[in-house]
């Protein structure tokens, strides 16, 4: 039951749209409206940064998650744990005002868990499992981290680590909590230096084998290069045996026309038109809208809220909207 639901959300879609104007600096960001009248509701997909609480606030959009199934790390859990800071990728229904939901799906992945390898109190920042985690003014720390900030974290230390990736690969993390030392360690990121033979790969700092993975949802049974996965395994000598090689979400052939909200870093970026946010392809169009700044503030690791649907080709997100945000607007 668990796989099954992580394929269905890997590979479902949904997307949403927000109508605006043309530029200004207001910060006064509100939820997304497609036009339908209240008593009606369009499926959607929202991944973004979690406001937890009496309901969760995913893209300032607010759900019921009353009869929502709840995956953390690839295991049943309750709703009570999706903390403030995680990132969630969540499936529902958001009504025509566009400001409330009901959530049937909130997914949970860590993009790091492992050990604190160095921390660098001039950079901000510290390594886990090879991968660059940098500290910002508005990272979220689970009880046991004190002080609650990078001087609350120890060499050895492990720990969780939920962010924005990065285009450098490095992680801005929203949310970092305290761990057990056997825990599984896990990774998201880009798979770099595949050798299909070997059946390796790095993402960052990190070599990954998957030489005896036992469940690899990849469409092809092995990662493309540049593409971004999820490993899931043990640590041994400093490489990630992995139990577990999974898509991240996004990656997947999606319903053309369907909702997205999405919420990230732009990681890869062609042109104002054809760019990534984190592992997700998107694109604009003339009549794209945009919000706190304009078309030309579109570059390399801008943070962006994209309000869009998918387009013809079954995957790219054509934004109907874009926000920025910055990590101290939130």
């Amino acid at each position: 039951m668990k796989r099954t639901l992580q394929m269905i959300f890997a590979l479902g879609t949904c997307a949403v749209f927000a109508a605006c104007d043309g530029g200004g600096i207001s910060v006064d960001i509100e939820g997304p409206s497609f036009g339908g009248a209240p008593n009606i509701t369009e499926a959607v997909a929202s991944i973004g940064v979690a406001t937890a609480g009496d309901s969760l606030r995913v893209n300032d959009v607010r759900y019921d998650t009353h009869s929502a199934t709840v995956l953390i790390n690839g295991e049943p859990d309750t709703i009570t744990n999706v903390r403030d800071g995680h990132i969630v990728q969540l499936e529902g229904r958001v009504g025509g005002l566009g400001l409330t939901g009901n959530a049937a799906l909130v997914n949970v992945d860590a993009h790091v868990i492992g050990p604190v390898e160095s921390i660098d109190f001039d950079d901000v920042a510290l390594t886990v499992l090879g991968q660059t985690v940098r500290i910002g003014l508005t990272t979220r720390f689970s009880a046991g981290v004190d002080p609650d900030d990078l001087a609350g974290l120890r060499l050895g230390a492990h720990i969780e680590a939920s962010g924005y990736l990065a285009a450098d690969g490095s992680l801005e993390a929203t949310r970092i909590e305290l761990v057990t030392a056997d825990s599984t360690v896990q990774v998201i990121g880009r798979a770099l230096a595949v050798d299909a033979g070997a059946r390796t790969f790095r993402v960052g700092n990190l070599d990954v084998d998957y030489g005896n993975t036992r469940i690899i949802g990849l469409p092809e049974g092995y990662p493309e290069e540049g593409g971004f996965v999820l490993a899931r395994g043990s640590l041994v000598d400093d490489t990630l045996r992995a139990d577990e090689l999974l898509p991240v979400y996004g990656s997947g052939t999606r319903t053309v026309r369907h909702r997205v909200y999405l919420e990230g870093l732009v990681t890869r970026f062609n042109s104002t038109s054809a760019f990534d946010v984190g592992a997700h392809r998107v694109s604009t169009t003339a009549s794209t809208g945009f919000h706190n700044g304009s078309r030309g503030n579109l570059g390399a690791d801008a943070q962006i809220r994209v309000y869009g649907r998918i387009g013809s080709d079954g995957v790219t997100i054509v934004a109907d909207t874009i926000t920025y945000l910055s990590l101290v607007d939130r």
